[in-house]
């Protein structure tokens, strides 16, 4: 519990950092075709981490994001970069930033 609670604190500002942004951005949106307004009424969040999956540390970071902002939907693209690999995760992220409307929290 101990280690779960020191993840939870090292990386919650920058989820809260991150949940704030989309939310303050999304809000800010007006006279949007029905397609859009439906993607802002809940806001996008598209998670990528090095974190892996052996372990619950990608569950407890969705789980402060709900906490925070219950409305967003959020999605994964990998938690398989190579840790500190830069080029690597950004190769990623410009594959799939296209395909996100407009407002899309990365």
């Amino acid at each position: 519990m101990r280690l779960r609670v020191s993840l939870v604190n090292g990386l919650a500002p920058v989820i809260v950092m991150a949940v704030t942004f989309c939310v303050s951005a999304c809000s800010r949106q007006t006279a949007l075709p029905m397609a859009t307004q439906a993607s802002a009424a809940r806001p996008i969040i598209v998670f990528m981490t090095d974190f892996g999956t052996a372990n619950d540390a990608v569950a407890i970071c969705r789980a402060v994001i709900y906490g925070i902002a219950p409305e967003v939907r959020i999605t994964d693209i990998t938690h398989q970069v190579t840790p500190y690999a830069i080029e690597e995760a950004s190769r990623f992220l410009y594959a799939v930033t296209p395909y996100y409307p407009a407002g899309t929290v990365f």
